[in-house]
């Protein structure tokens, strides 16, 4: 017996609806048949994917592309930018913002999105639902109702902590940075201080809803017990026990190819094939650092003047310090999936998304973390040897350009060649097989 009607819940950022999107297209190919439930400003990505569409807003604030271009309220917009303010303060002054801010990202409006999936539900009778562990609103109202999930986890593993891990803190950094003992127990007390309140938000409303069900020990560990799928590599060191009853799917990638316009094309010939082609960018929010963005431009221009750049600028576009005639292609939004195949080595933030993208086909990478779970996916990748690491408030022209000739030599892709191949044999379809491939018998009944 497998999934026949399948919902997925997406929240309403770009950088989580792209890959449930493939997600579910990878179910409707299956034989599923699919229901994406998000946010409006997606609904012509859901349609011209061929499936169907139900309008659920998750969150208050959103991010549908390029972030100081989203519409927001007031409020949001002052949260944004004491978010960016922080980023140049540093990590540890990001981190602790971040988790100041987790109530009124992640648990927005419980019972009116209680009482929408309740009418869903009643409506679309899934089979199975698919929910973005960020959204926990969401796995707070499946929980409740008692309906079958499992849950899709959009960055490092460790955004379900385990063990000692405490949901905000990296498990591990970047050798870039080294962050003093006092600082880093600060930021222990205020993610564990942010746990206990957040928990404590979420078994209020459990016990006011049903108090026949059990509360939850910590909100941020909260999963389904049928499956978790994690968009990253399976690197194994972290993320496996031999107690764990939950089925673990590690799809290692999770877009579908896309071709390079021809326009795009014609900018890189233009360019010419003499040096090496670099894609900087840092994500469709970060993109608001374009100091950044900018000495990142000029400390790869100096190493390699006969280098091609294409910058993802988002909004600052028209701050960028450089033109085409340099060599230089900065565009609000550029096309990262279609240029990925063309480029020599890449120059990110640490997102997941970029991360499996750029792994999957297999360049070298220079990542500059800010926050979240980028210093873990960062140490990672600089582990593995597939990446080099920057301080994005402290790298010199010198660093970079070293760096860059480290991650172009033919002893790096040895390493990036093994796990291109790794994340290439698993992506969505491994996925959905994987979920599929196990019958409703033999899953934990009653998630948690």
């Amino acid at each position: 017996m497998t999934y026949r009607r399948i919902a997925i819940l997406s929240p309403p950022f770009y950088s989580h609806f792209s890959p449930l999107l493939s997600l579910a297209q990878a179910f409707q190919r299956s034989g599923a048949n699919v229901l994406v439930a998000c946010s409006e400003s997606f609904e012509g990505n859901v349609r011209a994917a061929g499936l169907r569409f139900a309008l659920l807003q998750i969150n208050r604030n959103a991010n549908t592309g390029v972030a100081q271009q989203t519409d927001q309220a007031r409020a949001e917009a002052e949260r944004q930018a004491a978010f960016f303010q922080a980023t140049r303060e540093g990590p540890i002054a990001t981190l602790k913002l971040q988790s100041e801010h987790r109530r009124l990202d992640m648990l927005t409006d419980p019972e009116r999105l209680r009482e929408e999936i309740a009418a869903l539900a009643a409506q679309e009778q899934p089979d199975l639902f698919v929910v973005d562990q960020l959204s926990y609103a969401v796995s707070l109202a499946l929980y409740c109702l008692r309906l079958p999930f499992i849950t899709y986890c959009p960055g490092h593993p460790t955004y379900i902590p385990r063990g000692d891990q405490r949901f905000g803190v990296p498990y591990a950094w970047p050798t870039e940075f080294q962050i003093p003992e006092p600082d880093l127990q600060a930021l222990r007390q205020v993610a564990e201080q942010t746990k206990r309140e957040f928990t404590g938000i979420f078994n209020a409303v459990i016990q006011a809803y049903d108090p026949a069900l059990s509360p939850i020990p910590d909100a941020f560990r909260f999963a389904s017990t049928r499956a978790i799928v994690f968009n990253y590599p399976d690197f194994g060191h972290l993320h496996h026990h031999e107690k764990d009853r939950v089925h673990k799917i590690f799809m290692g990638y999770a877009f579908e190819s896309e071709p390079l316009a021809p326009d795009w094309k014609a900018r890189l010939a233009q360019a010419g094939p003499e040096g090496p082609r670099v894609l900087i960018t840092l994500g469709t929010f970060l993109s608001a650092r374009h100091d950044v963005l900018n000495r990142c431009v000029r400390a790869v221009k100096r190493a390699a003047p006969d280098s091609t750049v294409v910058v993802s600028a988002g909004a600052n576009v028209g701050r960028m310090a450089h033109s085409p005639g340099d060599g230089v292609f900065a565009d609000a939004f550029v096309p990262q999936k279609g240029l990925l195949p063309y480029m020599d080595l890449v120059v990110h933030h640490g997102g997941c998304n970029s991360f499996t993208e750029t792994l999957f086909y297999g360049k070298p990478m220079l990542i500059l973390p800010f926050s979240s779970d980028q210093f873990s996916i960062g140490h990672d990748a600089q582990a593995a040897g597939l990446a080099e690491c920057l301080d994005p408030n402290r790298f010199s022209d010198e660093e970079v350009g070293e760096k860059m000739a480290r991650m172009l030599s033919a002893k790096r892709h040895e390493s990036l060649t093994r796990w291109q191949r790794h994340v290439a044999a698993r992506g969505p379809d491994y996925a959905v097989r994987q979920i599929q491939s196990r019958t409703r018998q033999d899953i934990v009944r009653r998630d948690r």
